[in-house]
């Protein structure tokens, strides 16, 4: 069964937008999974950040995802300004998508991230940052900002392109599949999940710093 996504017109009901896992992006790109910085270390709590590439649509699909019709949409957000969406599916695929809606000029576009997870759990995005917890860590992701209503959507998909993301590993009995809070606040993301040991929940803030770049990590155990 074919999983999308759209959105509808208040006034009369009728669809400005329909999102299909089967429509194919204008980029897809992924991070190397023989990356050093996938290396599981002790002391390894945040990569310096993994350069994405572009890859060839089919040989994802077709070496990963035999159903990839069947794959189900996680979570969706979409940015305060209402013109970018991110949406995830478990299986490890990031999209996030603009333009697209009737009465704008812009065309719908698409950029797909394979993350190369065997499951994602939780999203988060304010517009700017993204965050996805997997079972890797926290991934996070920032795009470029649109300062006015007529700048132009491909911005957003260009600096993708040249972006990296940076995996944050909380410490090593946190249970990401117990995943119960990824939040973005002014300055940090915040993530909260089960410990594997002891009544315990586990309380990672990552630290955007005033630069981007200059992420910093604290993590902790909250008692229950």
């Amino acid at each position: 069964m074919e999983r999308q996504i759209g959105i509808y017109k208040k006034s009369d009901g009728k669809a400005d937008l329909v999102f299909r896992t089967t429509h194919p992006p204008d980029y897809l790109l992924s991070i190397d999974p023989e990356d050093p910085e996938f290396e599981d270390e002790e002391d390894t709590l945040a990569s310096m950040g993994l350069p994405l590439r572009p890859i060839e649509n089919h040989t994802i699909r077709l070496n990963n995802f035999a159903h990839s019709g069947l794959r189900e949409f996680k979570a969706v957000h979409v940015s305060p300004c209402g013109r970018i969406w991110v949406a995830i599916c478990e299986e490890s695929f990031v999209y996030i998508v603009t333009g697209g809606l009737e009465g704008t000029n812009f065309p719908l576009e698409l950029t797909e991230i394979y993350l190369g997870e065997e499951e994602l759990y939780y999203l988060a995005f304010d517009g700017y940052h993204v965050a996805v917890a997997g079972d890797r860590g926290i991934y996070t992701l920032s795009l470029g900002r649109l300062h006015e209503p007529t700048d132009d959507l491909h911005l957003i998909h260009e600096s993708i392109q040249k972006g990296s993301l940076r995996l944050f590993r909380p410490q090593k009995d946190v249970d990401m599949q117990q995943t119960t809070c990824l939040q973005i606040t002014d300055d940090s993301v915040w993530h909260v999940a089960a410990v594997e040991t002891g009544n315990l929940t586990g309380l990672t803030r990552i630290d955007y710093g005033k630069r981007l770049g200059s992420d910093q990590e604290e993590t902790g155990h909250l008692s229950v």
